[in-house]
């Protein structure tokens, strides 16, 4: 049979023709007029009539195979071949020539197919897949009734003579263009003057290649048809010896003699196929292993195998790495990503195997190289910058929400792999912000999404400081908290400007606003997606009006109002916060900012203790200096209502078992670390009961965390070592 590809120069339509009217009809696109025409010529050339036919076509070599269109434009051609093309299709285009059309067009072709065909690889990967593809075919045949009758495909065939001297055309043709050539003998002869073939080893492969050639034409001359199957009549073998040149006394002897020059050939064939490649087939290289998994041939039982390896299960994933690999409908490869890739892959995976969730890195991974719109360029860095790779894969796998805000923001790639994400210091806290406070005409839009921008990825920033091992966990609490304090500052200092600037209000030197900080914010103990729980309180006795009375409530409400906006507003995308007031003086019912008089008035009247307990934490984060403290210092100087340690501990202990009452555990749920007996809660109970108890002769506790409480406790007594070690 022949092989054939067909290919147009460009898309677009054809001319059609006038009607009787005037109007041009019957115009078709190029795609299909050229697959037209070759379908004309196939069946020209493969149409059986009173003579015969000419010649059997096959296309199945033409770009996307089978499936594929059986036309192609010269840039689809392109794409296929420097994007999509397997390795092994390489061999198929070594003997590509231009055999008829545009003496122009088939210079081009010729030129992409030498491009392709002698394209840098590396050894080991392209010896790897013509292994596995000469091992399917191995299977193939042997699952046959005429294995040992194979010539072409079968042990020490023909097949292996052409797999053994291609591969080595492309492994070094690039540099020695000598070696290019079409033909299997001519190119054993440049192999062997090259110096790589060894003159017995180039004797044998053409000795053999003629031997085999001459016996399937011989074969096909007898059968007329294709075939490269020897004769199982031992009196049809006899008269395929005599074809061949085979001269003996007897049929018996001729056919011996035959089939022993053919098998000793071909145990020849076999020994050097398995000396270039059986390595790749019997140990493969990490290397080698992960790349099968690119192959769509691979089998389901390898591919959960090979998977496994890495610690994946989904195979779907195996499609996903093709994907990565070869490019889909949104994402182009390049050959020279393709190529960078398939180095990168090993790493890739070997990344994946330790993290949390190996599956959602490679999901991840995908979804951020989509999302960034230059994978061929993030192919090129990672395989440069394997340090890098490890840092993404290792935020992939071990948390979706950080892996999905870089994937909505692939932008931030470049902030998050400066130099400057991994400085102890965490320099980049101090600037960011100031310019969008800047003027009363700053755009709130703008401010917003600045704001968001800085908190979002200086949380992605600590998340791989603290996913690297760059810091432990009470560092990264603490660099959280310094960064909601910088957003809670500049969101502080916008709010009051946009409000005073409407209101024509203007402040005195110091702001007579105070942002306090609770809870976790409170103690610098800020974790990933932690709430802020803030109060607002308002000194309103200091506002000075310019134009006319105002509500000072009303503007301090909308001061807090614009505070919680900047912090906690969705519509610049992600909201970089969730913001909880619930902790203010009455709860939420109650006015969104407190006077300082409200505030004293609340505590020396109706305080409880669970709100002492939850003040203890409490810190000034934004505004009035002066207003912060008076204000903690009335919670503190409400302490002495409570009376002495016993009272205090009976209503702490009541307190938690109505808490631990109240928990309720979802169905997946084997228990609440947080509030269930023994969790966190308990442990900030002990502490606060510790602060409370010795708040008088230890005012240094105040807004300390748990942990620095015990070991206040131990150092002063007030606990034994081992209780406060066990705490």
């Amino acid at each position: 049979d022949i092989d054939l590809i067909f290919v147009y120069e460009a898309p677009g339509i054809t001319s059609g023709a006038r009607d009787s009217t005037g109007r041009i009809t019957g115009s078709i696109s190029n795609q299909e007029y050229f697959a037209r025409l070759g379908a004309e010529l196939i069946d020209f050339l493969s149409r059986v009539g009173p003579e015969g036919y000419l010649y059997r076509v096959d296309m199945r070599l033409r770009p996307e195979g089978s499936s594929g269109a059986l036309a192609h434009s010269f840039a689809a051609c392109q794409n296929y071949y420097l994007g999509r093309a397997r390795l092994w299709e390489r061999i198929a285009l070594l003997k590509a020539r231009g055999i008829a059309g545009d003496a122009v067009l088939i210079e081009q072709f010729e030129r992409l197919a030498a491009g392709f065909a002698f394209a840098p690889t590396t050894p080991a990967l392209l010896l790897a897949e013509v292994a596995a593809l000469k091992e399917r075919i191995d299977r193939e045949v042997a699952e046959s009734d005429w294995s040992d009758r194979e010539l072409k495909r079968g042990r020490g065939g023909i097949r292996e003579v052409e797999f053994i001297v291609a591969s080595l055309q492309i492994l070094h043709g690039e540099d020695q263009t000598q070696l290019r050539k079409r033909s299997t003998l001519e190119a054993i002869e440049s192999l062997a003057a090259a110096g790589l073939l060894g003159a017995a080893e180039a004797e044998t492969l053409a000795r053999a290649y003629r031997l085999f050639r001459r016996i399937e034409h011989a074969l096909q001359c007898m059968a007329w048809r294709q075939t490269h199957l020897l004769p199982s009549d031992a009196h049809a073998l006899a008269c395929l010896a005599a074809r061949c040149g085979v001269r003996a006394s007897t049929p018996t002897e001729a056919t011996e003699q035959f089939e022993a020059e053919r098998r000793q050939l071909a145990d020849h064939v076999r020994a050097l196929f398995e000396e270039l490649f059986h390595a790749q087939v019997e140990s493969p290289p990490p290397a080698v292993q992960a790349l099968r998994l690119l192959d769509s041939e691979c089998s389901t039982e390898e591919t959960r195998e090979l998977l496994a390896q890495w610690r994946v299960h989904d195979l779907s994933l195996a499609e996903s790495l093709r994907r990565l690999a070869r490019g889909a409908p949104t994402m182009f490869i390049s050959a020279a990503g393709q190529r960078r890739f398939e180095q990168l892959l090993p790493a890739l995976l070997q990344c994946c195997r330790p993290t949390p969730w190996p599956e959602n890195a490679i999901r991840n991974f995908e979804s951020f190289i989509q999302a960034s719109g230059d994978p061929n360029g993030y192919y090129s860095l990672l395989d440069d910058n394997r340090s890098i790779l490890d840092l993404l894969i290792r935020l992939f796998g071990t948390s979706t929400t950080w892996a999905q805000g870089l994937i909505g923001n692939p932008g931030w790639f470049e902030a998050l792999v400066a130099p400057d994400t991994f400085d102890a210091k965490c320099q980049w806290l101090s600037a960011g912000l100031a310019e969008q406070g800047e003027g009363g005409a700053a755009d709130p839009v703008a401010r917003l999404r600045a704001l968001r921008d800085f908190a979002l990825l200086g949380s992605l920033r600590l998340a791989v400081r603290y996913i690297l091992g760059l810091a432990s966990y009470r560092e990264t609490a603490q660099t959280l908290s310094a960064l909601a304090s910088r957003c809670i500052e500049a969101a502080t200092a916008w709010a009051w400007e946009e409000v005073a600037a409407k209101e024509s209000i203007v402040a005195c030197d110091e702001l007579p606003f105070a942002v306090l900080a609770l809870g976790k914010l409170g103690r610098n103990e800020l974790t990933f997606s932690s709430d802020l729980d803030l109060v607002f309180v308002s000194d309103q006795s200091a506002t000075q009006q310019v134009n006319g009375p105002c509500d000072s409530y009303g503007f301090f409400a909308r001061v807090a109002e614009r505070l919680v906006f900047y912090l906690a507003d969705p519509r610049a995308g992600t909201a970089p916060f969730r913001v909880d007031t619930r902790l203010r003086p009455d709860g939420a019912g109650s006015p969104l900012v407190v006077s300082l008089d409200g505030f004293r008035q609340h505590f020396d009247r109706r305080g409880e203790l669970w709100e002492v307990q939850t003040y203890l934490a409490a810190r000034l984060i934004a505004g009035s200096r002066q207003l912060g403290e008076q204000a903690l210092r009335i919670v503190m100087n409400t302490i002495a209502r409570f009376g002495d340690a016993r009272h205090i501990a009976e209503f702490i202990r009541s307190m938690r078992q109505r808490l631990e009452q109240t928990v309720v555990l979802p169905a997946w749920a084997a228990a609440d670390f947080k509030r269930g007996r023994g969790g966190l809660v308990d442990l900030e109970f002990i502490a606060q009961y510790l602060q409370i108890v010795h708040a008088v002769e230890a005012d240094d506790l105040t807004r300390a965390t748990p942990p620095e409480v015990f070991a206040k406790a131990d150092e002063r007594g007030w606990l034994d070592h081992a209780t406060a070690e066990l705490l």
